[in-house]
């Protein structure tokens, strides 16, 4: 197995391919070069004299500096100096993203490497060769929508920081994933470093006419994609004093809003071969979660948790995935209308107008669209509040087909309340499911007014 650096690009570059030098095909050229997304690095030293270092920003171009981070590093001759994380927040007119430098104190000098900008980075401190000398990992946030991150590590050697990582350095994309479509609704996902292969059964209706035909046979082939890391971290879980490199990517199949779940691995330096190394990984996938994962279920889904995040799947009758959701920080709320209708309901704020509800029969087998601001069902109707200009109304309609009945429900007798999160407080449809009564705010003092409308 060849050296490796798992690392992927600083920018939301998309990996469409990836591979193993050898017989597979090793990843294309990036259509934007790392030097040229405007992530800056250059090293410069001071000599240490009686100033302290926060006395002496102006010599290395600092302006406005927070000290965000520092901690002792154990050098080779096992002597011990400190790094200290220096966030310049005058050099860059933006609330966002932040100039760092990385600041080593050693017996006589500051070692400095100056980087960014970055919208946020952590810093580990740890040995990760095995030579009793600490490296120094940094995990700096790209600001990107899917929450990249560029890796960098550097090792102390003769007073100058020399980087032994870097993750937009093109030698080292390849994390050694890949995964492709394959026949009767199924995905294979390997790893060509560690030999791990998963194969699992995608949801039947969610890439028919696309990727499958009707039947599950395989009409377009398709491959999977990585974004960059999305964790980039150390760790010693074995105990034995000498740290990893944990790795996390989304994996995404059609677009980057597909995510068909995480490309996990685990990268270690070799002393033999002088680099690092993919020893481990698994594809981490609502689509192939063993129980071991199992958070809760119910007759019609099934929830998983790993490391803090859920994914879930909704499941019909014949023990098929109806629907696949992965890498949340939270689960929406299940709850059995009748024998067989599911409703899935997520509240992503504060406030009835931020959630959201979808619907499952699983007597008819139908999944139906998401509603949003969703206040009431009946099992057959759904109720959501709808805005319209200054206007705010209900809406009443069937859940998996507005055909069969659609209406429009505004004619309140007081004023609805403005300037305030939810109006409209409540829908609910009586026994006999030929009326609801709406509560909402009404007026300047947002007094609860409750109407009665015949469906």
């Amino acid at each position: 197995m060849r050296k490796l650096l798992a690392a992927v690009l600083v920018t939301i570059l998309l990996i469409s391919t990836v591979g193993c030098k050898g017989n597979v095909n090793t990843p294309a050229e990036p259509e934007t070069k790392a030097e040229n997304t405007g992530y800056a690095f250059t090293k410069s030293t001071l000599d240490k004299n009686a100033k302290k270092l926060s006395e002496r920003f102006d010599e290395i171009g600092i302006t406005e500096a927070d000290v965000t981070f520092t901690q002792a590093i154990t050098f080779k001759d096992g002597t011990e100096g400190v790094v200290y994380l220096i966030r310049d927040t005058g050099a860059i007119n933006s609330g966002i993203f932040f100039k760092y430098f990385l600041v080593v104190e050693t017996a006589d000098k500051y070692i400095i490497e100056e980087f960014g900008p970055f919208c946020g980075t952590t810093i580990y401190v740890n040995d990760l060769d095995g030579d009793n000398a600490d490296e120094i990992t940094l995990s700096c946030n790209t600001g990107s929508t899917a929450l990249t991150k560029v890796g960098i590590v550097y090792r102390i050697e003769n007073d100058t920081l020399c980087e032994i990582f870097h993750s937009s350095n093109k030698d080292y994309w390849d994390t050694g994933f890949k995964g492709s479509t394959k026949d009767n609704f199924m995905f294979e996902v390997t790893n060509c470093f560690t030999g791990y292969s998963s194969q699992f059964k995608f949801n039947d209706k969610h890439y028919t006419g696309f990727y499958y035909d009707e039947n599950g046979d395989v009409i377009k082939e398709g491959k999977m994609g990585l974004l960059s890391f999305r964790k980039f971290e150390t760790a010693d879980k074995d105990g034995d004093g000498v740290y990893e490199i944990y790795a996390e990517q989304i994996a995404y199949l059609n677009s980057i809003s597909d995510n068909i779940g995480i490309a996990e691995c685990t990268i270690k330096y070799n002393t033999e071969i002088d680099d690092f190394e993919v020893i481990s990984a698994e594809f981490i996938s609502a689509y192939n979660m063993s129980d071991d994962y199992l958070y809760s279920q119910g007759e019609y889904y099934k929830t998983y948790r790993y490391e803090g995040r859920y994914f879930y799947n909704i499941i019909g009758k014949d023990g098929s995935v109806k629907n696949d959701v992965h890498d949340r920080v939270k689960l929406p709320d299940f709850n059995m209308l009748t024998d067989t209708l599911l409703e899935v309901k997520i509240q992503s704020g504060t406030g009835q107008s931020t959630n959201s509800a979808y619907y499952y029969d699983a007597k008819a087998d139908k999944l139906s669209n998401i509603f949003f601001y969703v206040l009431g069902t009946n099992t057959r109707l759904v109720a959501t509040v709808k805005l319209d200009g200054d206007n705010v109304y209900v809406l009443v309609e069937d859940i998996f087909d507005k055909t069969k009945y659609c209406k429009r429900f505004d004619g309140f007798s007081s004023p609805v309340s403005e300037n305030c999160t939810d109006p409209i407080q409540s829908v609910t449809f009586s026994d006999d499911g030929k009326t609801i009564e709406v509560v909402y705010l009404s007026g300047e003092n947002y007094r609860k007014t409750s109407e009665t409308f015949e469906l």
